[in-house]
């Protein structure tokens, strides 16, 4: 602990006499009282299982290493589940993580991570709100099956010029905005650099972990990023949008080589007890790359004051690429044969390469038009074309080299005067390389229509109808999805109203995930002729109450149904088949669960406090694509209880405090629990002295690939195979997650502008929060380990706005 409170003084040190006397001075920001909200949710609303979040607010909450988090806010919502602990991936009401719709200003964002998820790829200084659909999915979106994240960016301001230059632990940024013509053109622009190897890992390894080598898997890694917004306004009525982002990681693991040794007894088939050494050797390593580039324009016309028309062009690419590199060697040394130094019986060498590719062109096109009749009425319609390049890729090579009984040795033998027959198989050198590639690309065209009225019919009846009509071309084949959404607002007395919802929703691209825990490989999938759209339907009701003081509480209940969702097939090697039908299975799913939340929106406390009960399972029992030998089982998203409680508060004109604990129930997960061992049994020697206890009283060596048996006479297996499986899928489940997380913010006038300070300390009591787990050896036994990547982190991040 003498370490924390090192780095603590550290940070007070450097950042509180940055301000100098300024601190003492009184300095008089501009309040922005906000008066009228973009996003009202709340009872009064048609719209339910919707949370919208503004960037204050985001920016206000305490994250890892300080860096603002878009997506971690959304962790702190019910419903909302995270995909391993310091990690921004999220699955929301038993969902999958391709079933999460992220649009950066109306574009399809496929991988908005950085730094392998510990971190938002969004830009939180350009950022302008955030909106979560849980359920009752306006018409307007379609095309994923459990949430819609609607993130907008802010124009530029029209009149004058701002910036802002970040320096944090993990990453610096800078952000620019101003008018290019005053009153007329404006931009946004901001940029991201990362330099995770230069300070958050070195304090890692020196400070924090016992064993350093658990930060091997994320040693080199970096991003970068780029966006920008320009803004024109033609007249008061009519104004154009152009959006551009550019996003890039590399994450390369180091090299992490394991060497294990032990003595080595072994009867092998000339006539002897070999006695010596066995080596076994391992070199595992990991490349992982990938970009995003986004890209559109946006054309908004107020046509009447109650008409308005809407219209864009977009292009989303992503591309990510992901190669593991694993070299095993054996070799075994006898040294009791009367040599002058150990001799080399056997050396086998083998080199594992699996490549994933997978790149995404999407090129979408819109147009809608909105028109409000009466204070009754508020009609939307619109039509979307989304054209789709999907080209998913495996390559595995698997080479192997043997050297067995080496003509030294052999020499040797016979020398000595070993009565000794060898054959060609005891001796020489034997060489296999097997390669396989699976690849295909497709494209799929989707074309959609909508419609929906949001009606007030009374003063406490108020209804949302809407129809959306998807269409998905893709081999050949067409497929047609009629998608209806309804939801309804009863109010049972002032600010207490009662809402029921259905909506059903359909998918026409797939994410297969591997069931990793350290680097799970992510391959986008198109439609094919076997397989067909995921389809989800959703009913949820509760109830929502308004209070005058800006607080808000809310309870649902949920049910959702799942169809054709896919995960890989049980059983199959991408060594052994070249088609990606042979190695996805389709089934459904069904998950349930209740949410609560309580927030205050308005004064110097804000905050909220969430609880969600949940359950998510699958079932794989279609022919041919059986998974857990077709019964029922938990999803990978399944966790049961889910808490979290965030406070902002301001504590002067200069000082905001910010504190946010959270507990969720471990992930679930895939580790082998069984053993089981096979392996050639050598032929009858006749050379061989026969059965003594001393020779042949030895078990199985779970390390080593030898075995001897104790019933059969001059007899033993060799090539020892050990497959790890388990009883059932997804059975395993990580410790409960919680922590607590608090920061600082400090604002200061220095002349120039407005320097702010922001102290952060994320898992303040040091809860040793298991990321991912693992089988290792300990004594030479098998033992399951887990890593802690973020224990008790102290950060500190200076910004400057000019």
């Amino acid at each position: 602990m003498k370490h924390f409170y090192y780095s603590i003084g550290f940070l007070l040190a450097f950042c509180l006499p940055a301000y100098g006397q300024d601190v003492a001075k009184e300095y008089n920001l501009q309040e922005v009282q906000v008066t009228a909200k973009r996003h009202d949710f709340g009872a009064k609303s048609s719209q339910m299982s919707a949370i919208a979040i503004s960037a204050e607010r985001i920016k206000k909450l305490p994250m890892l290493l300080g860096e603002v988090d878009v997506a971690k806010s959304l962790q702190t919502l019910p419903g909302v589940q995270s995909g391993g602990e310091g990690r921004a991936g999220i699955f929301v009401r038993g969902g999958d993580y391709d079933q999460n719709l992220f649009m950066l200003d109306g574009i399809t964002f496929y991988n908005p991570e950085h730094l392998q998820g510990f971190t938002s790829a969004i830009n939180a200084d350009l950022l302008d709100d955030v909106v979560l659909y849980k359920g009752a999915f306006p018409s307007r979106f379609g095309s994923r099956l459990s949430s819609v994240i609607d993130i907008s960016l802010r124009e530029g301001d029209m009149e004058k010029h701002h910036a802002s230059i970040t320096a944090g632990m993990l990453a610096s940024r800078i952000q620019a905005e101003g008018p290019l013509w005053k009153g007329h053109t404006s931009f946004n622009i901001g940029a991201r650099i990362s330099y995770f190897n230069a300070i958050v890992n070195p304090l890692l390894k020196e400070v924090v972990y016992d064993n350093p080598g658990q930060m091997n898997n994320f040693s080199h890694m970096k991003y970068y990023d780029i966006n920008a917004k320009l803004t024109h306004r033609f007249s008061d009525k009519a104004k154009l949008n152009a959006m551009f982002y550019y996003g890039r990681d590399d994450n390369n693991a180091t090299p992490n080589e394991t060497t294990r040794s032990a003595d080595y007894n072994n009867n092998i088939e000339f006539g002897y007890l070999a006695k010596g050494i066995i080596d076994n050797t391992s070199l595992t390593q990991r490349t992982n790359k990938w970009n995003n580039l986004l890209g559109g324009l946006f054309y908004e016309h107020q046509l009447l004051p109650s008409l308005r028309l809407n219209a864009s062009v977009s292009y989303s690419g992503y591309d990510y690429r992901l190669k593991y590199t694993t070299q095993t060697s054996e070799k075994k040394v006898i040294d009791n044969l009367g040599l002058d130094k150990p001799a080399l019986y056997s050396l086998k060498t083998q080199d594992y390469n699996t490549n994933y590719i997978s790149k995404v062109q999407d090129v979408s096109m819109q147009a809608s038009i909105s028109y409000v009749l009466k204070d009754k009425h508020e009609l939307q319609a619109g039509v979307q074309l989304g054209l789709y390049k999907i080209s998913p890729e495996i390559n595995f090579s698997n080479y192997l080299y043997t050297k067995k009984l080496a003509s030294d040795l052999l020499a040797e033998l016979i020398s000595l005067g070993y009565g000794i027959t060898i054959g060609e198989e005891d001796y020489g050198i034997a060489e296999q390389n097997k390669q396989n590639s699976i690849a295909g690309k497709g494209s799929v065209t989707s074309l959609s229509a909508y419609i929906e009225d949001d009606m007030n019919l009374t003063d406490w009846l108020k209804i949302n109808m809407g129809l959306r009509l998807q269409g998905y071309d893709a081999d050949g084949q067409t497929h047609l999805q009629l998608e209806p959404r309804a939801s309804m607002r009863l109010m049972m007395s002032k600010g207490l109203a009662l809402k029921m919802s259905y909506a059903r929703m359909s998918q026409g691209l797939f994410m297969l995930t591997s069931a990793s825990l350290i680097t799970p490989s992510e391959v986008w999938m198109p439609l094919n002729k076997e397989m067909k759209p995921g389809i989800s339907d959703q009913v949820s009701a509760g109830l929502a109450k308004d209070f005058d003081n800006g607080i808000q509480l809310s309870l649902e209940g949920y049910y959702k149904w799942l169809d054709n969702v896919v995960d890989y097939r049980e059983g199959v090697s991408i060594a052994s088949v070249n088609k990606w039908n042979a190695l996805v299975a389709q089934g459904r799913g069904r998950a349930y669960g209740i949410e609560f939340m309580a927030q205050k929106t308005e004064g110097n406390t804000r905050g909220h406090i969430s609880y969600t009960w949940s359950k998510s399972l699958r079932t794989f029992d279609r022919p041919d694509m059986e998974l857990n030998s077709g019964k029922e089982f938990y999803a990978p998203g399944d966790r049961r209880h889910n808490f979290n409680i965030s406070i902002t508060q301001r504590l002067s004109k200069n000082w905001d405090f910010s504190a946010s604990w959270t507990f969720q129930s471990g992930r679930r997960a895939n580790i082998s629990t069984t053993t089981i061992t096979g392996g050639s049994l050598d032929e009858y020697n006749d050379f061989h002295p026969g059965v003594t206890e001393t020779n042949y009283n030895y078990a199985l060596n779970p390390n080593f690939n030898y075995l001897a048996p104790r019933e059969y006479e001059n007899t033993c297996f060799e090539d020892i195979v050990r497959i790890d499986t388990y009883r059932n899928r997804n059975s395993y489940t990580l410790p409960p997650v919680h922590r607590l997380d608090i920061s600082l913010s400090h604002h200061g006038n220095i002349g120039i502008g407005e320097l702010i300070c922001d102290i952060g300390i994320y898992n303040l009591y040091n809860r040793q929060n298991l990321s991912s787990v693992y089988w290792g050896y300990t004594d030479n036994k098998p033992a399951l380990k887990g890593v802690c990547l973020f224990p008790i982190m102290p950060s500190i991040s200076l910004t400057l706005k000019l």
